[in-house]
């Protein structure tokens, strides 16, 4: 009778023996992040101006922004590093921010992923 009534505490501490040993790794929790493959640094030159030249000079360079982009202007590094809370926030279309590229679809996964990771690096003109 002594046993039966540990059993369960005996099950109980095994299990959490067991499972705490689980090794988790950034791959496996956030595949999306490694499906795109990038330099350590992104390079504004190389990867983010094509990105933003295809996807948002059309309204927002120095030329189009006084007329089409709300006087926004996003064609130099510090000028689109300068937004970059809110311009995560658009090219995600999150609630509450105008969905970017206006009238248009979603940047690509990988696009997306380049420009935060790009801001989140600190705007580098490189």
């Amino acid at each position: 009778m002594g046993f039966s009534n540990k059993h369960p505490l005996i099950l109980l501490i095994l299990t959490l023996t067991l499972t705490s040993c689980y090794y988790d790794n950034e791959e496996d929790l956030y595949p999306s992040r490694f499906e795109c493959e990038f330099n350590s640094t992104l390079s504004y030159q190389n990867e983010i101006r094509p990105i933003i030249a295809t996807n948002c000079d059309k309204c927002h360079s120095n030329v189009t922004a006084p007329t089409l982009g709300n006087n926004i202007v996003l064609d130099t590094p510090y000028l689109l590093f300068s937004k970059g809370t809110e311009v995560i926030n658009v090219i995600n279309h999150n609630n509450g921010f105008s969905p970017m590229p206006k009238n248009g679809n979603k940047l690509g996964k990988c696009d997306i992923i380049a420009i935060e990771t790009w801001i989140n690096q600190g705007g580098n003109d490189n």
